[in-house]
Parts: C-alpha cells; structure tokens; sequence
C-alpha cells in the first residue's frame, strides 16, 4: 500500500548517446526530462556533473534520440511576430525557430492560405479593418512537415485620415549639362505623398522624385512645377507648389574629345583583351576601335577572341565626343601584342578530395579540381550511367541500404577535348530503413470484462512508406496494469483480454520508437449492468468489483436497485468529458452509475435511509498511477455543477463516508443515486513507461500486462515527484539525489 508521506524511490534506466566514432576520447552523455521545470539536463557521465540546462515544450515525458543525425523533420515554430501598419495596409516579419531547418512558410490571412517566406504584407486590408495572421513554419524532407503549431497575430490597420491633402515638396535642385537640366526633391512631411503632377514649359507630366528634361538643348530654359499628389479617395494635390526656371549650360565650344589613355592588354592561348581609360577634359561618349584593319565602335575595354594561338592582334582606339555631328580625337593609342601559343598538353588533371555524405536515401559526392590544366567540366559515371556535371553530384535514387559507386574523369574542353588519364572513384551505401513511427490499430476501443480484442502494431519510415512486417518486431505494453492482460509481448498482432473496469493506454515499441508518441490508443473496460431486488427496505446489486446497497427505515418498500461499473466514468454523464471538481490534479480511476426505481427515491428522503456505494480497486491501478491511497475518494456527478467530492455531511445527502486501504476498498452512504466516480491525487512519480532499448531486430521482454519484467524502480531519493525517464541503450543506472551530485 502507499502511504501519505512514504519515500518514494525510482530507479531510472538512462540512455547513453556516444560519439566515440567521431571524438574518441568523447564523453557519454545522459539527458535527462524535468517535466515540472519544463527543461532537459545534460549530464557529463565522466565527471557526473549538469553541463548544460536546454529549455523545451511544456511538460517534458521523454526523450527522443535519433542514431546518426537529422531524423525528426517537423520544423520549430516562428519566433518574433511582428507588424507595421499603414492607411490600408499591414506588414508582418518573423523569425526562424531554432532547430530542424525551415524551408518556408505557410500563412493564413484572413482564412486564406499562402506560401512565403519571412514576410508578408497584406497591402488590401483596407483603412481601419483587421488582418488576422497565422503562421506555420515548413520543412519540405520527404512529403513535408508542418510545425506543430503557429505564432498568430490580429492588427488593425490605420484609420484612414480625415484630411488627404498632401504636403508641399521640398528642397528643389537642379543640375545642368549641355543640353539638359535634371531636378529633384523631397516630400513634405504629415499626409502621405503618392506621386507628384508637373509642368515643364507648361506640359503637365506624372512622375517621382526625380526629373530630367533631356531636351531642353543647349543654353535654354527649363522651367518646372511641382505638385504632391495624394492618391486617398478621389485624390488631392498639395496646396501649393514648389517651382524653378533654370537655363541648360551653353554649347561647348570645342567638342573634340581627349586621346585615351592607359591602354593594357592581357593574353591568352588564343585571345587578347584590352582595357583603356578616358583622357581628361572635353567628355568621350565612346570609342572608335581598329582591330586588324577593322572598324569597331566599343566602350572602354575590347576583347579579340578570334585571334587565334601565337597570331598578333593589333588595335588602334580613337575617343569620340557626340556633340552636334561628333568629332574624334586628334590622335590614337595603339598597341599590337601576339597570343600565347597553343598549349602543348590539354589533359586536365585528376579531381581531388572526393567526399560522400548520405541521408536516409541518398547519397551526395563533392570533389575539387586537380591543379594545372584547366578543368573545365567532369564527366561521371554514376552505377554505370553517364552523365555531365560539375563539381558536385547528387544521387538521390540509390534507395534504402543502396549502393552508389561514382567514378569521376576531369575534361578540357580545348580543340576536340580530352578527360584526365585517371579518375577518382567511391562506392558508398545509403542508410537502411530506419523507423520513424508506430500506428497502433483498432483505434481507442470500449469493452466489458473477460472481453478479447485484437491490436495490431504497423511501422512506417520517415516518408511514410509502411516498413516490412517481417523486417521488424515490436513490445506490448499497457499502462496502468490491472485492468487487462496481453497474450504476448511481441509481435505485429496481440490479444487484450479485458479483467477489471478501469482505463489503460496500450501501445508498441521498437527501439527509441514507440507508437504513444504518434497517437495514444486507450482501451476502456466496463462492467456489465446488474439488477438487484429490494424487498422490505433491502437489497442490494453488484457489477464487477463494486457493490450498491439499499438499506431503508421503511420496511414496506419494494423495488430494484441497478448497478453499472464504468470504466471512463468522465464519458458517462450527460456532459462528456467534464471534469469541474476534480482539479487538475486527481487521477479518474473508474467509476459506478447507480439507479433506483421511484418508491426507493421517496424512501430515500426519510430519515435513516441510504445507498451504500463501495468501490474495490486494483492495487496495481493505483500504483502504476502512483496515487496515496489516502487521497482516494468518491465523488457524484451534478448536472450543472460537476463533481462533488463526497464527505460525511458534506454535502448533506453524504451520510458517511469511508475506506479500507487493506482491502482496498472505498464506500460512501448517500440519499441519492447517481453517477459516483473514484478518484485519487498522483502524491509520488509515477511508474515511467518502460524505457525501449535501441535494438530494432527484436522487440522487448516477455511479460504481460503493464510492462516488461526486470525493470524495477526503486533506489532513487527523488525531490520532484514529475515522471523522471528517458530512453536508453546501456544499462547504466544512477542514483539521483537532487541535493548533490548523482551517483553512479
């Protein structure tokens, strides 16, 4: 039996995650959940110290470790929602979590979906109205994972403003050149400014900021005003205007342009670029070039790429001013220069530092160019097929526990071409299918006692492809134990026979994977009903481990009394699910429904008349549960009000009340029949789920019922009374004492 204030003491199988094949002298690790404190421990195993606190979801259960990297694809939620707004409109910006990698984004605005990136600008709200965003964050590994849930937002965009009469501008320039003037200016501040109306010479124009009159020709005038615009309604310009008349600078008198200057050239095995720049003074709007006797017209650089190996490239550069009918320099630079000669060995040199990296079904190679020769592409076979690459290569089709064999050749693309003498080569195989999740099937079920049922456990790979069922096995488990026994532990199929009322979770594990993770599957065992007589003020019923019965002052009365032990109690009264009264504390742990016929009720309401409702419990129920039994009570479901704990004379039609932790049984007299529940407050960590080994050939051990046999827990003093387990793979065990430090 537990007692209120025992010492309570767990013995936690830890998981050890070694990274040996990576830093040899690397420590092991344990993590460890603190499901009050919403946290994960890491602890150095080597000088059993806490080495880093990672803060995690709320009520942490259990760790998932995955073998080799990445195996999770569900991405963090978005962080640091945030919003700017405007007349109409409202822009929104966030963050990636930290974590698995986010690839993208989908948004709800407004209850229309979109896909972006960090983002979002919702330019249609409209002056005044709301934008109601939320925002998932995605990663696109195999058919794509959402995150489990999403950061929201609702905003208001500005009202719209009363007067939408824009500003003046301000801060009128202009610059001038032969035959043009440029303007420009900047918005006024208050109302928002949309554009700007503009008169040159008295032509009216739309523009920005900014405005060239190109035409002006040289030495006239160009006269400009301008207008803000506001586009709100119907539109409304400023009242005012800003305005400027300024003359275009004269035509140059002298419009031959400088000599260029600083011609250089660069050559190659059949090419010569060159490069100059312009002289100082008059402007040079471009080039006038001669290459071998041939006219070009060019900017400041010039490449002859058909000069062909070891022939000469001879060049003349005139710079040209194109004022009025355009002039040329007085004079020309000149140079003539011979290509290299043709190279006398083209064969590339062998690739270097071919590397592979490998997913669940891939393999990646990269390699680098050998030095020398030019490489200027790779020719691949990849498992004897041909292809074209560059310096990197995917094979994405190898398939689970496939091999890639890759043989890479480096290519000249010079004359006809040539491969490298060599290649490098790698054969490498992918990753074998690794688990992902467990589907338990038939879904939640709800029998009576001595009831069979078939449960069958299906595992699916990280795209969700169904894994062979002859390619793994799995370990039954039910939690609590007490209500019913598994025919087996392992296995794809096993019976649940049905023994007591009461609720339990059955789930399958393999390795570090169990199926409760995916989806719980509860089971539900009932009673059958029964119906008693009651004659001269007596009689009682009994279904299943729980007994009713009358006991009436007047002996005249007559008349049945009928009992229901339930299983789920909370899903049998007329408010489903409603658990007023209980507090987030008490545990369920079955329940009864008590019916009299009309002349008992009357009955009921004379002095010294009762129901007397007892409840026998499973002792592994309440221990798996780790519930005191002194905090075991019955309570009565009130339409209206919820459940209300039964005490003596409170409230009054509670008689008495009692229990009887030696025989395991709790019992109330009441004046009343109704729903009744037994419930009891969780004062002690809980047994843990029993802890899944990382062996995915075989599943657990051999027991039944709530789990496998061996495991005990016991020999640690333990502070919080939070589940404290995690997955393992060793069997190293530790002594917690949260005073000091943990003993090995």
């Amino acid at each position: 039996m537990i007692q209120q204030n025992k010492a309570i003491k767990l013995l936690i199988l830890i998981f050890i995650l070694s990274f040996a094949p990576i830093v040899a002298s690397a420590a092991p690790f344990a993590y460890i959940t603190n499901f009050g404190s919403n946290n994960v421990s890491v602890i150095d195993t080597s000088t059993n110290t806490v080495t880093a606190t990672v803060t995690v979801g709320t009520n942490p259960f259990g760790i998932f470790i995955s073998p080799g990297g990445a195996s999770e694809t569900t991405p963090p939620v978005p962080t640091s929602l945030q919003n700017s707004t405007g007349n109409d409109w409202v822009n929104y910006t966030w963050i990636e979590g930290t974590g698995i990698v986010t690839d993208g984004y989908n948004v709800t605005m407004n209850n229309d979906w979109y896909n972006t990136t960090e983002t979002f600008l919702n330019s249609t709200v409209g002056a005044g109205n709301w934008s109601n965003i939320a925002v998932w964050a995605w990663n696109a590994t195999g058919d794509g994972n959402m995150s489990t849930t999403s950061v929201s937002d609702n905003v208001q965009a500005s009202t719209a403003p009363t007067d939408t009469t824009p500003t003046v501008p301000t801060d009128l320039l202009n610059t001038t050149g032969n035959d043009w003037v440029n303007f420009t200016w900047i918005e006024g501040t208050g109302i928002v400014t949309d554009g700007y109306n503009v008169t040159m010479n008295d032509a009216w124009y739309n523009t920005t900021d900014a405005f060239l009159n190109s035409n002006v020709g040289a030495g006239n005038w160009s006269k400009i005003t301008v207008w803000a615009w506001n586009a709100t309604g119907d539109g409304n310009m400023s009242a005012t205007n800003v305005s400027d008349n300024v003359q275009a600078t004269a035509a140059p008198t002298d419009t031959i342009p400088p000599v260029p200057t600083d011609l250089h050239n660069s050559t190659g095995n059949d090419w010569v670029n060159y490069t100059w720049m312009a002289g100082s003074g008059v402007e040079t709007d471009g080039y006038n070039v001669t290459m071998n006797d041939t006219w070009y017209n060019t900017t400041n650089t010039f490449l002859n790429s058909t000069v062909g190996a070891g022939n000469w490239s001879n060049i003349t550069v005139w710079a040209w001013n194109a004022t009025g009918d355009g002039n040329m320099s007085v004079a020309n630079v000149s140079d003539t220069v011979q290509a290299q000669a043709a190279p006398t060995d083209t064969t590339p040199p062998v690739p270097t530092s071919l590397q592979s990296t490998t997913g669940n079904y891939w393999v990646n190679y990269t390699w680098t160019a050998g030095t020398g020769i030019v490489t200027d592409s790779y020719n691949v076979s990849m498992n004897d097929t041909w292809a074209n690459t560059t310096n990197t290569y995917l094979n994405v089709s190898v398939g689970p526990s496939g091999w890639a064999n890759i043989s890479v050749w480096a290519w000249n693309a010079t004359g006809d071409g040539n491969m490298s003498a060599a290649n490098v080569s790698d054969n490498v195989q992918a990753p074998a299918i690794i688990l992902h999740h467990i589907n338990v099937t038939l879904d939640s079920w709800t029998m009576n006692i001595n009831e069979s049922k078939n449960f069958n456990a299906t595992g699916f790979d990280y795209i969700n492809d169904q894994i062979d069922p002859l390619n793994i096995t799995f370990a039954w488990y039910t939690t609590p134990s007490g209500v019913g026994t598994l025919n087996a532990t392992t296995g794809s199929v096993v019976n649940f026979t049905a023994l007591n009322a009461g609720r339990t979770e059955i789930y399958a594990i393999n390795g570090s994977v169990s199926s409760n993770v995916t989806y719980k599957v509860w089971i539900t065992v009932n009673a059958p009903t029964e119906t008693g007589d009651v004659a001269n003020g007596t009689g009682n019923a009994t279904s299943g481990n729980s007994t009713a019965i009358v006991n009436l002052n007047n002996e005249s009365v007559n008349g049945t009394i009928t009992i229901k032990e339930l299983g789920h109690p909370l899903n049998e009264t007329e408010d489903i699910g409603n658990r007023t009264g209980l507090g987030t504390d008490s545990e369920p742990i079955k329940g009864v429904n008590v019916t009299v016929n009309e002349s008992i009720v009357a009955a009921l309401n004379d002095p010294g008349g009762y129901v007397h409702i007892g409840i026998i419990y499973n002792q592994s129920q309440i221990d798996d549960l780790g519930i005191d039994e002194d905090t075991l009570f019955i309570y009565k479901f009130v339409n209206g009000t919820g459940w209300v704990k039964l005490l003596q004379g409170n409230p009054s039609y509670c008689i008495a009340n009692g229990r009887d932790i030696d025989e395991n049984y709790i019992w109330v007299n009441v004046t009343n029949a109704s729903t009744f529940l037994l419930a009891g407050t969780p004062t002690v960590a809980p047994t843990p789920t029993p802890a899944p080994t990382r062996d995915r050939s075989s599943g657990g051990s051999s027991s039944s019922g709530g789990g496998a046999s061996g495991e005990l827990y016991e020999n640690i003093a333990c502070s919080e009374t939070d589940r404290q387990y995690v997955n393992q793979n060793s069997d190293i065990s530790y002594s917690f004492d949260l005073d000091s430090n943990i003993v090995q």
